[in-house]
């Protein structure tokens, strides 16, 4: 028998199903098809979460490799009956051996259309040979511990094995976080000089007219008149 590891990590976009307050949501995971021989797990339940996160890891022994399925089914809690908000049936043989698939899975069977569900399953010693390029574990744990200390291993990985299409139910490829680019520098308009401030003097008043009195020569001569003094503008002789 082979051994099947399923992380539930978390949901999103699963909106109300109640006239008030949030949804407390949990996770069945159902191995079999048979009640008799069905493996139930339940994980624990995210108070008043739209977007909850559970983390919690469930191992299964697969000994039907071809039609073995796993089926996921969200819930939330009520005081009387529990609400199904949606189901995803995975299926096992397209699975590749020692390769995590990391993935969101639209829910089905109810009406909300965009609730997803994160996912990451790993099929331990069964299942196709990886690819040579492929980054292979032993376990989730593992896989969580790579993530940790390796992010960028986990989102190329996530970004293969996300978009393979061997699963029978409708699957989203997990969004990562957007790339960081080469940031373009801002194109800063050059600060505006400052406008010269007007300074107003005093009007200045008109130069004072100077005037310096001119003696005229005396006459030499017995009996000549004296000269009266005038006066002229400017600046007097040396």
């Amino acid at each position: 028998m082979g051994r099947l590891e399923v992380r539930v990590c978390g949901a999103r976009n699963i909106g109300h199903t109640q006239r008030t307050g949030v949804p407390d949501p949990y996770v069945k995971v159902v191995m079999g098809d048979r009640k008799k021989t069905q493996v139930k797990y339940k994980t624990k339940v995210a108070h008043n979460s739209l977007n909850p996160v559970w983390n919690e890891v469930v191992k299964f022994q697969i000994a039907d490799y071809d039609s073995a399925q796993v089926v996921f089914e969200l819930w939330n809690d009520n005081v009387i009956v529990d609400d199904l908000m949606g189901v995803y049936r995975l299926s096992v043989n397209g699975l590749t051996r020692r390769v995590v698939k990391d993935m969101w899975v639209i829910l089905t069977g109810t009406h909300l259309s965009s609730a997803e569900l994160h996912l990451q399953v790993l099929a331990v010693d069964f299942g196709a040979d990886p690819q040579p390029s492929s980054t292979m574990v032993h376990s989730i744990e593992e896989y969580i511990g790579a993530a940790a200390t390796n992010p960028e291993m986990v989102a190329t990985e996530t970004k293969t094995t996300a978009s393979a299409g061997d699963f029978d139910s409708v699957e989203k490829t997990m969004c990562g976080e957007p790339a960081m680019g080469i940031p373009l520098q801002a194109q800063v308009a050059p600060s505006p000089q400052p406008l010269l401030q007007a300074v107003y003097l005093p009007p200045q008043p008109p130069p004072q007219v100077m005037y310096y009195q001119q003696i005229p020569p005396q006459g030499g001569y017995y009996g000549a008149a004296p000269q009266q003094p005038y006066y002229i503008y400017g600046q007097p002789p040396m």
